[in-house]
């Protein structure tokens, strides 16, 4: 059965089964000749295979092998014969299983709900299997695709089941119980990524690879400031390229705070080289618009300007209590620092691009997204394409970072093929890619710290941002008085999320003057977090209600647990070599939290980052493989922005294009990385991100360490170390 038939079959009841879902809208199970579809993933066969149906986007994080895995142990299936396949993009059908594949939420969400289908279609078929042989069910358990009997040392295949299942009453969710913890056979073992040897054997296509009849290539030249306008253009030199076959100009279809499509000219081809080539032949003056007058410069000042301003009171689950004014008149020292971070590119491995075919009304989508509800809808409303008359095919992507989140190259190809009546393939250069890049956010984060008889007793962060998606400091650590406020300034670049999204920018500022004050108090910087998180100090009523929450108290107690399991590893406190040094710094993103320890060595005018331990808490680790692989990516990522990333931008547009001045981290400048999970039976929470926030504050209090010298600007300026 292919895999079209197989999404159209099981949206429907046809007699027999119906389970009930726990996840609301999704419709119920369906029973075929020779195989019996339990519920909108899972289909078994009369062989005892089962096809599993993801819906999580798969990106080089191991979506497509960890969500499986919670289906599969739950089920007690068989992984040698459990077939993974990439669903269609369907919101009606799959509703909050599919949604969006971001803020390391792939495996957080699902746990549940998966245990919960895969744990009623358990019970379906041991009771299948009583009936099979006229017993009662207790006692029975599924084990490796087979429903066990241990009083007779029978066993029957899933497959023998199919026929049965039915025919037996469906399990109110009421009546399920999950395994206990001790009882996951698949769970918490290193299983490899089921999609590699595909991809080794070039099985698994990317819409890069993908070829229809009759396809155009498409090109398009998008202005290069954000917000600009095409005034006029010459296609003449272009139309002369051989294989050019059309240009036609790409209006700026939608832009709001958080999506644009930008105003470009599109060289239509006969192949890709062809498009680009004719494209580097068009002669496009542009009208920059509002940025056009815009630098790192120009936006600099305007950060600095906001840093003593009073600004927005964050939110007061950061943290808002007691009188920090009164605190830092009363201080015996005020130590006040602020840190910067600049704009920075997602730069994956593969641009943008993506496939579209629209055929009586109809339109048939090939590309990587994340977020395929949100590209559904812009389709629907900027090509006139309702949704029951789209066909989303969800490709795996070769990197993403939060970058594959927008949908705009899907929104530009869709328009281009309902311009042209043909299939047609965009495809990004590089240089767009860099130059046309969601950002992660410009910010400047202010700290004023007020001390009195050699403690903390206030704390004060005013942040600067151009997004406004998280840039409140996550705050554990135990202080009488806390204010945060923020400002938020328009961006001249469009910004986005990136790997971390906020808590990278927050965590350098924050575990950066963790570090100060610690030095200032002459304490050893980790007692000194581990002492501000289990102080015994006088609070407000309003402070003791912040502490007194279920989150900042089981916060503290993660915070404590991943500061001493990297201390442990790490030989926190260990003699070092002269010019060397040890940085440590702790952040939490989403549920999960992070520590690093940065062992560096800066000797003969160069910087070498010679190690780095980290520990993490996700809960359970669904696939350990892959914990520590996503741990390893976050570091080497946040390694690159706090060595050689930052966009430089002049008169509104990016000067970067390529990787030979947008640099990335090489192998032989990749430190030993050894990474440690805290054990835990708890439910499984997200890893893709929080590696990265902890990274840069720990390098550059490692660099304190060996040289003396802070640094609060990335990226690193080695002459600031010189």
């Amino acid at each position: 059965m292919n895999r079209r038939n197989f999404i159209r079959l099981s949206t429907t009841a046809t007699g027999g089964l119906a389970i009930a879902m726990t996840v609301p809208g999704v419709a119920q199970a369906a029973v075929r000749e020779e195989s019996f579809v339990a519920n909108v993933l899972c289909e078994i066969h009369a062989d005892g295979s089962i096809t599993f149906m993801l819906t999580k986007h798969e990106m080089g994080q191991g979506t497509g092998t960890g969500v499986p895995m919670i289906f599969c142990d739950e089920l007690g299936g068989n992984w040698d014969t459990f077939k993974v396949v990439q669903a269609l993009h369907d919101e009606k059908k799959y509703d909050r299983l599919q949604a969006n594949t971001g803020g390391s939420s792939g495996v957080r969400l699902m746990w549940k709900p998966l245990r919960e289908m895969a744990a009623t279609t358990r019970e379906v078929l041991i009771r299948s299997a009583a009936k099979h042989w006229g017993v009662a069910k207790t006692g029975l358990y599924t084990d490796n695709g087979f429903v066990m009997n241990p009083a007779n040392n029978k066993k029957v295949s899933f497959g023998d089941l199919v026929s049965i299942a039915p025919t037996v009453e469906t399990p109110a969710l009421s009546e399920i119980k999950l395994k206990e913890h001790k009882d996951f056979r698949l769970i918490g073992t290193e299983v490899r990524n089921r999609l590699t040897p595909k991809i080794v054997r070039g099985e698994k296509y990317f819409a890069l690879d993908l070829k229809l009849p009759n396809m155009v290539y498409a090109s398009i030249e998008r202005c290069p400031v954000y917000r600009g306008k095409v005034k006029s253009y010459d296609d003449t030199s272009a139309r002369k390229v051989p294989g050019v076959i059309d240009v036609i100009k790409v209006p700026g279809i939608y832009e709001d705070a958080d999506f644009i499509v930008r105003d470009g000219v599109a060289v239509i081809a006969g192949n890709t080289w062809a498009a680009m080539q004719g494209r580097k032949a068009l002669a496009v003056e542009w009208e920059a618009g509002p940025n056009r007058n815009t630098s790192n410069a120009s936006l600099e000042e305007k950060m600095q300007s906001l840093v003593e301003a009073p600004g927005e009171k964050v939110h007061d689950y950061y943290g808002n209590f007691g009188d920090v004014e009164k605190a830092i008149s009363e201080a015996d020292e005020v130590l006040t620092a602020t840190y910067e971070n600049p704009y920075h590119a997602h730069a994956c491995m593969e641009p943008m691009n993506g496939v579209a075919e629209i055929k009586e009304g109809h339109i048939e989508v090939w590309s990587t997204m994340q977020n395929p509800n949100w590209a559904s809808e812009q389709i629907a409303k900027y090509v006139n394409i309702p949704v029951e008359k789209q066909t989303i095919h969800i490709l795996p992507a070769g990197g993403s970072f939060g970058r594959k989140f927008y949908p705009e190259h899907i929104v530009e190809v869709a328009w281009l093929s309902s311009k042209l009546d043909v299939p047609v393939k965009l495809t990004w250069t590089r240089e767009d890619d860099i130059r046309c890049d969601y950002n992660s956010a410009f910010q400047h984060d202010n700290h004023r710290v007020a001390l009195k008889d050699g403690q903390v007793t206030g704390w004060r962060t005013n942040v600067i941002s151009t997004k406004s998606w998280s840039p409140e400091p996550w705050f554990p650590y135990i202080v009488p008085h806390k204010l945060g406020e923020k400002h938020i300034v328009d961006s001249p670049l469009s910004t986005g999320a990136w790997r971390s999204v906020g808590p990278h920018r927050a965590a350098f500022a924050m575990e950066g003057m963790m570090d100060e004050v610690a030095h200032k108090l002459g304490k050893d910087p980790l007692a000194f977090r581990l002492e501000m998180l289990d102080r015994q100090v006088e609070l407000g009523a309003d402070a003791e209600k912040h502490y007194s929450q279920p989150y900042s108290i089981d916060a503290i107690q993660k915070t404590k647990q991943v500061l001493n399991l990297v201390a442990e590893k790490s030989g926190w406190g260990k003699s070092m070599p002269r010019n060397s040094g040890q940085g440590i710094a702790v952040y939490r993103f989403a549920m999960s939290f992070c520590a690093h320890v940065v062992e560096v060595t800066f000797a003969n005018g160069a910087l070498r980052v010679d190690k780095v331990t980290a520990a993490l808490y996700c809960g359970t680790a669904v696939n350990p493989h892959f914990v520590k692989g996503q741990v390893e990516g976050a570091i080497i990522w946040a390694l690159t922005s706090a060595l050689y990333g930052g966009m430089d931008f002049k008169n509104g547009a990016v000067q970067q294009s390529n990787f030979h001045d947008y640099k990335m981290l090489r192998m032989h400048e990749t430190p030993e990385i050894d990474v440690h999970i805290v054990p835990s039976t708890d439910a499984a929470l997200g890893v893709g991100e929080p590696g990265v926030p902890p990274l840069t504050p720990a390098l550059m209090n490692a660099i304190f360490a060996a040289t003396g010298k802070r640094i609060r600007k990335t990226p690193l300026d080695m002459a600031e170390l010189l």
